[in-house]
């Protein structure tokens, strides 16, 4: 027999408190029932030796997991420790840091020197200096200047200098940073063509900028005027200028409001108190039968790891392994392994897509003892909630509490664009009708647990040859000649339909399977739900 460390027979304990929790038996504390549950229902489950209840147990009150008095067991609470990670988020490692200090001359330990963005350069150049201004009337903000074109008809406008300083300056030149053909400037007095020109206290200076295209587009060119007066260091202010030829149509396609990209909330780690809720009442008892055990299936930590924090020296071996995984050829030898690790990056990836839909701020109201939320575009499944599913949300003004409590709410029923959520009843008695909650959606797993199972099975079963098949021995499983009793009689009518039919259940085509394939609405659907009965 053998025996488990503490730490394992937690884990299995964990799994147990889990199970009772999916099969709506959490608050179950009579010891007596819990030990029956575990040796008749939960070990079960499994084929690999698993350690005694007495074992779990002690396991679990040794690690605050349980309270044990008696007779009596008591689960406690769930308290996690959550660090939130995004794709678009990669953290520097230390030897990141260390080569970046080392590479600016500074010492591992100190605080890297920020390099000067690109911005704050533009806005410094376009900053007027010394009572000096460049003004248009086709003036935007950020030291743009942008005006519309009709292609075919010359346009042009004026860009001027104004002196409100109190001492002259000399304009010495105006020099094209980045030149663009459809645009063409001129003065009176040659500063663009390096002619230096005296600025007096109030005088202005202007040049005309012409734009001629034959056709639509944006045509944009930098202009840099350079300036000096004594005794300062000579001074430089820039445009930007753009000229826009634009259809009808691009007009009509054009941003209604100016683009917002999504901000990520500031990522930092909190220590989470979770309150089950009440789920719908179908969703307490599983009616089917388990033949097959359903593993959890997790990802393991380190390849979300790798991918937020791409792969270093110590993961380097395990990254190209993976990249060979991904772009070896599917066959029989891989495909388990190569499904399962599509399965996780597909989960990894979904963890990222659903944090899109979180939302902050936002009231609920109470429904005969459910609380409704409304969530735009939850009727085109954007995100997906079916009835049973859970969320979370915590009040809006505890969000930067630590522990944070927060409440898990299971949709009882989705109407148009509400959704009806059961919580606990510690909620229900603080909750007032538009109380602002922050959000948190979650995404069944199931689909992907099966999916584990099914490519983990088809290995263990010998399916090989149905996966990868060479050939079909076009000889049916009957002796004699198969004579069906049609269950949908209308496709007795159907030639096709019933050969179809025919050849899947006496199977004609295996080990290959039988493909069955035609436009929309030719009774596709129809001939497998026939075969099926059939089987």
């Amino acid at each position: 027999m053998p025996r488990f460390s503490v730490a394992e027979a937690r884990r299995w304990g964990d799994q147990f408190v889990q199970f009772l929790r999916d099969t709506g038996r959490e608050q179950e504390s009579r010891r007596d029932t819990l030990r029956s549950i575990y040796a008749q229902e939960f070990r079960g489950r499994t084929d690999t030796r698993i350690p005694s209840f007495s074992c779990i147990l002690y396991a679990l009150k040794v690690t605050h997991r349980a309270q044990v008095h008696g007779e009596s067991v008591h689960f406690k609470k769930e308290k996690r420790r959550v660090v939130v990670a995004d794709q678009y988020r990669r953290p520097r490692t230390n030897a990141e840091m260390t080569a970046f200090a080392s590479a600016s001359g500074q010492q591992p330990g100190s605080a890297p020197r920020v390099p000067q963005r690109r911005a704050k350069k533009w806005a410094e150049l376009i900053r007027g200096k010394h009572g000096v201004e460049i003004v248009s009337e086709h003036d935007k903000d950020n030291g743009n200047i942008r005006f519309p074109v009709v292609p075919g008809e010359p346009q042009t406008v004026t860009l001027v200098v104004q002196n409100h300083g109190a001492e002259a300056v000399t304009l010495r030149r105006c020099q094209l940073r980045q030149q663009c053909r459809e645009l063409s400037f001129a003065d009176e007095q040659g500063p663009m063509q390096g002619q230096s020109l005296l600025l007096h206290p109030g005088g202005t200076y202007s040049i005309q900028v012409r734009c001629l295209t034959t056709c639509n587009g944006y045509f944009h060119a930098v202009l840099l005027f350079e300036f000096t007066k004594e005794p300062d260091k000579p001074f430089s202010i820039g445009r930007h200028v753009a000229a826009i030829a634009e259809s009808q149509l691009a007009k009509d396609l054009g941003p209604s409001a100016p683009f917002q990209p999504y901000q990520a909330n500031p990522q930092r780690p909190v220590t989470v108190i979770t309150e089950d809720g009440i789920p719908p009442d179908s969703s307490l008892k599983n009616e089917l039968e388990r033949e097959i055990p359903l593993g959890t299936y997790p990802y393991p930590k380190r390849l979300k790891d790798m991918i937020l924090l791409r792969p270093n020296a110590s993961t380097g071996s395990v990254s190209a392994a993976m990249r060979s995984l991904l772009e070896a050829p599917l066959q029989a030898g891989n495909y388990q392994q190569k499904f399962q690790l599509l399965l996780h990056l597909e989960e990894i990836q979904m963890e990222v897509d659903i944090r899109r839909y979180d939302m902050q701020d936002v009231p609920m109201v109470q429904d005969r003892g459910l609380l409704v939320l409304d969530v735009p575009g939850v009727a085109e499944n954007r995100p997906s909630v079916l009835r049973g599913d859970h969320l979370f949300a915590h009040l809006s003004s505890e969000r930067d509490h630590s522990p944070l409590v927060q409440y898990k709410g299971y949709v009882h029923s989705v109407e148009l664009e509400k959704v009806k959520l059961g919580f606990s009843s510690k909620l229900q008695k603080k909750f007032v009708n538009n109380l602002k909650f922050d959000v948190t959606f979650t995404f069944r797993r199931l689909p992907l647990q099966v999916q584990h199972r099914a490519a983990a099975l088809a290995m263990q079963r010998g399916l090989s040859s149905l996966l990868f098949p060479t050939a079909s021995c076009h000889k049916s499983l009957f002796t004699g000649t198969f004579q069906p009793r049609w269950f949908d009689r209308k496709l007795q009518a159907n030639e096709e339909q019933c050969r179809a039919v025919t050849h899947i259940v006496t199977g004609m085509s295996r080990p290959a399977p039988y493909l069955i394939f035609g436009p929309p609405g030719t009774g596709k659907t129809v001939t497998i739900v026939e075969a099926i009965k059939q089987v």
